[in-house]
């Protein structure tokens, strides 16, 4: 009965059409639990076991026999759990750290301080982490188009009641919204992914010389290309040799001044 809630919430969510990890967030803590009394379940068994093939004393406990058995599980586990956030720092961490660049580029350049700044996504505007990395409410995150049709993100109204208004540009089916998207020869800043492959839409823009110039680029996981096991597990020396990464790019305009 104590997990019962944790099977409700995976059997509906197992029905819906679109799965993301996060959405299994309210069950964390019935995981830790279930992972638990997994564990204590096979110590029972390793002891039901282990008293069938030796003579045990009356009154032996089952923990007094099986700790090695739990010590394993904690071990292994803490393992797993150490090469998968050493593994996804490692393959996905190059967004943050382009806006940090972004975020120290006023005091390292010569800018004016009050200057309105166009920060564009193109393909990769759901990996865009946060408006909290820009300098300051001068900078802005806009999109522009891509092969993505669906509805993408919108700023925030400047009024006092922002976060109650209702805009008529949103929808709750994910159509896309053509006003949101805005002109890339406006953008001072683009932030890119380079993995080998472009359309129309979604070019290379780090390939367009003439255009934008490299500020900072940083590795970034190509998962297509990489061994599905040791791009999910970081296991040193054998990782390097299976994973490949692309260019995550922060790209200046050499055509739009900051003014």
């Amino acid at each position: 009965m104590s997990l019962s809630p944790m099977y409700l919430w995976l059997a509906v969510m197992m029905f819906q059409a679109h799965k993301e990890e996060r959405f299994l967030f309210p069950i964390y803590p019935f995981i830790c639990l279930s992972g638990a009394v997994t564990t204590d379940i096979l110590q029972k068994l390793c002891f039901r076991v282990y008293s069938m093939l030796k003579k045990v004393p009356s009154g032996t406990h089952y923990l007094d026999k099986t700790i090695f058995f739990m010590i394993s599980i904690m071990v292994v586990t803490s393992c797993l759990g150490i090469s998968r956030i050493f593994a996804l720092y490692r393959n996905y961490h190059a967004p943050f750290d382009l806006m940090m660049e972004l975020n120290r580029y006023p005091a390292e350049t010569k800018m004016p301080p009050k200057a309105d700044v166009q920060v564009c996504f193109g393909k990769e505007w759901h990996r865009y982490p946060s408006s909290f990395f820009l300098p300051n409410t001068n900078w802005h995150v806009r999109f522009v188009k891509s092969e993505f049709d669906g509805m993408l993100p919108a700023p925030y109204s400047s009024a006092i009641n922002a976060t109650a208004l209702h805009h008529d540009y949103f929808n709750d089916q994910n159509k896309e919204e053509p006003s949101l998207y805005f002109d890339v020869e406006k953008c001072h800043f683009m932030i890119d992914l380079d993995l080998g492959t472009e359309t129309d839409l979604e070019p290379i823009y780090a390939n367009k010389k003439d255009r934008w110039k490299l500020v900072k680029s940083y590795p970034f996981l190509n998962a297509k290309l990489s061994h599905r096991y040791l791009r999910v597990f970081y296991v040193p020396f054998l990782t390097d040799e299976y994973v490949v990464f692309g260019n995550f790019s922060l790209l200046q305009s050499t055509k739009l001044k900051i003014k």
